[in-house]
C-alpha cells in the first residue's frame, strides 16, 4: 500500500518499502518478475527454511513485525515492516534476515543487491532505534545487525551475505525519504485544489439531455454520495456512457477520486476515450486507455525479461533519462495506446509498462474487464489488499462480466492444446525440449483418456 498521509492529524503511516528509493525499487526490472509461479515457490521456499531454522536455533522467530515511529517536520511518522527472521548470533547480536529466493547460478546485480540490502538494514535501524527509544539504559540494548539469506531454487545452497547497519546514516537516509514524501504529498495536494476548482465547472458536452439521460445522472450522483452500487438499465442510443461519466468525473475531481471504465469490447473503449475528451474541453483531467500486453509489445516476441527485450533492458534508468511519462502528460490530456507506443518506442521502452507508469498519474482509466478482475493480470490497483475506497467503477454491459467471471476461475486444458504445446516445443531441437515435448504428448493422452472414459464416444477435443 502507498504511503497513508492524515494531513488533520499530521499522521503519515509507512511500510519500509515506502522508504526504499523509487529508483532502487523500479531498477530491480524485468528478469526478477516471475508472476504467480515464481511468487508461489519463492514463498514454499521461504517456508521451508524458517520451518527448519526453527527446529534447530531456539532464538529464531519468522516474519517478525517492527513498528518505529518518530516526529518530523511536525508530523508523527509510524513505519511498519515484517521481518522474514531474527534469531541471536553467538556474540548475542541480533541479526535481522531478509529471505530471497535466486535461480541456480545466478548473481545478484550490484543494484538488485543494494535494495535487497537497503531493506534488511532499515528493517535492523527499526528495531535499534525502537529498542533504543524505549531503553531505560540504552547500554543494555543488544547490537542489531542484518544478513541476507539468499536461497538456491531448486537446490539445497544457502548463502549469507552480511550487511552494514549504520545508524547515524540510515537515520540521515529516512530523513532525506521523509522529505521526499512530505514534497511530493503538498504538490499532490496542489494539483487536487486545482482540479476540485474544475469540478465546480465542469459542463455536460451537449447543450440539451436526451429523455433518461437526467435520471442517470442523478443516480450516479446519489449513488457516489452514498458510497453504494447502482445498476442502470437503459436502451441503446440513450447516450449512457456520457450521463454515467459525467457525474463519475465531476465527483473524481472534487473528492480525488480515480475512474476505471471496465468494457469487453474495444469499440465501447473507443465511445468511452471519445466521451472523455469530449468532457475534457478544458484540460481539467488526463485520461488513458490500456492496451492489451501483446499488441503493446515492441519486441519480435513477448518475452519481458532484460535479457531478451531491448526495451525491458535498462527500462528504470531510460524511462528517467527520457522522462516520456511527463512528457506524455504535458502534451496529451488524452492518452491513447498508438501516442504511448510511439513515444515509448522512441525512448526504448517498454510501451505497455509505461502505460502501466502513466496509470498511476491519470483520473481516468478505459480498460477491460481483466484489468480489474482477472486474478493473473489485473492491476495492483485490485490487488486482495488495495483500498478501494478511491476508486470508481464503471462496468459497461455488466451482464458480459458473468461469463468472464466463471472463465476466469474455471481454467480448462485440451488434449488439442498439450498437442500443439508438443509440438511447439519439439521445434526448439534440444534434449530438453525433445523431454518437454514428450511430457506433452503424455498429457495429451492422458486428457484423451480421461475425457473418454467419463463420456464414451465423445470425439477428440
Amino acid at each position: 500500500m502507498p504511503p497513508r498521509f492524515d494531513p488533520q492529524a499530521l499522521r503519515l503511516e509507512l511500510s519500509v518499502a515506502d522508504l526504499l528509493d523509487t529508483q532502487l525499487l523500479r531498477s530491480l526490472g524485468f528478469a526478477h518478475r516471475g508472476g504467480y509461479e515464481r511468487l508461489w515457490l519463492g514463498q514454499a521456499i521461504h517456508s521451508r527454511y524458517q520451518e527448519e531454522a526453527l527446529e534447530r536455533d531456539a532464538t529464531y522467530r519468522r516474519e517478525v513485525t517492527i513498528r518505529h515511529e518518530l516526529d518530523h517536520r511536525g508530523w508523527r511518522v509510524g513505519i511498519q515492516g515484517r521481518a522474514d527472521g531474527l534469531r541471536r548470533d553467538a556474540d548475542g547480536r541480533r541479526v535481522v534476515e531478509e529471505i530471497k529466493s535466486i535461480r541456480r547460478g545466478q548473481t545478484l546485480s550490484p543494484t538488485v543487491r543494494e535494495v535487497y540490502a537497503r531493506q534488511a538494514a532499515l528493517y535492523a535501524w527499526m528495531l535499534a532505534r525502537h529498542d533504543l527509544a524505549a531503553a531505560s539504559d540504552p547500554e543494555q540494548v543488544p547490537e542489531t545487525v542484518a544478513e541476507l539469506v539468499l536461497i538456491e531454487i531448486g537446490g539445497e545452497d544457502v548463502e549469507r551475505q552480511p550487511v552494514e547497519v549504520h545508524l547515524d546514516a540510515l537515520d540521515a537516509l529516512v530523513l532525506r525519504r521523509l522529505n521526499g514524501l512530505l514534497r511530493g504529498f503538498r504538490a499532490r495536494q496542489e494539483q487536487i485544489a486545482a482540479r476540485r476548482d474544475a469540478a465546480e465547472v465542469l459542463a455536460f458536452p451537449y447543450p440539451e439531455r436526451r429523455t433518461g439521460q437526467e435520471a442517470i445522472i442523478d443516480g450516479v450522483g446519489q449513488a457516489l454520495e452514498e458510497r453504494a452500487h447502482l445498476l442502470v438499465e437503459a436502451p441503446t442510443g440513450l447516450g449512457k456512457t456520457v450521463a454515467a461519466l459525467y457525474p463519475a468525473l465531476r465527483a473524481a475531481l472534487r473528492d480525488d477520486l480515480k475512474v476505471f471504465v471496465l468494457t469487453a469490447k474495444t469499440l465501447q473503449q473507443d465511445m468511452a476515450m471519445a466521451v472523455a475528451s469530449l468532457l475534457n474541453r478544458d484540460g481539467a483531467f488526463r485520461s488513458l486507455r490500456l492496451r492489451a500486453k501483446h499488441k503493446m509489445c515492441a519486441n519480435d516476441q513477448v518475452l519481458c525479461h532484460e535479457e531478451y527485450c531491448p526495451f525491458a533492458r535498462e527500462y528504470y534508468a531510460k524511462l528517467q533519462r527520457s522522462a516520456v511519462v511527463p512528457r506524455l502528460l504535458d502534451t496529451h490530456e488524452t492518452l491513447l495506446p498508438e501516442f504511448v507506443f510511439d513515444a515509448a518506442v522512441e525512448a526504448e521502452v517498454c510501451p505497455f509498462e509505461v502505460s502501466l507508469e502513466l496509470g498511476g498519474h491519470v483520473q481516468l482509466a478505459v480498460c477491460d474487464y481483466n484489468y480489474a478482475f482477472e486474478p493473473y493480470v489485473s492491476l495492483t490497483e485490485f490487488a486482495d489488499d488495495a483500498d478501494l475506497s478511491h476508486t470508481v467503477l464503471v462496468i459497461d454491459e455488466i451482464h458480459n462480466l458473468v461469463d468472464r467471471g466463471r472463465r476466469y476461475y474455471s481454467p480448462t486444458l485440451s488434449s488439442e492444446a498439450a498437442r500443439r504445446a508438443a509440438e511447439d516445443v519439439a521445434l526448439g531441437g534440444a534434449p530438453i525440449h525433445r523431454q518437454l515435448a514428450a511430457l506433452c504428448g503424455q498429457l495429451e493422452q492422458l486428457i484423451y483418456e480421461t475425457v473418454a472414459d467419463l463420456q464414451p464416444g465423445r470425439e477428440r477435443s
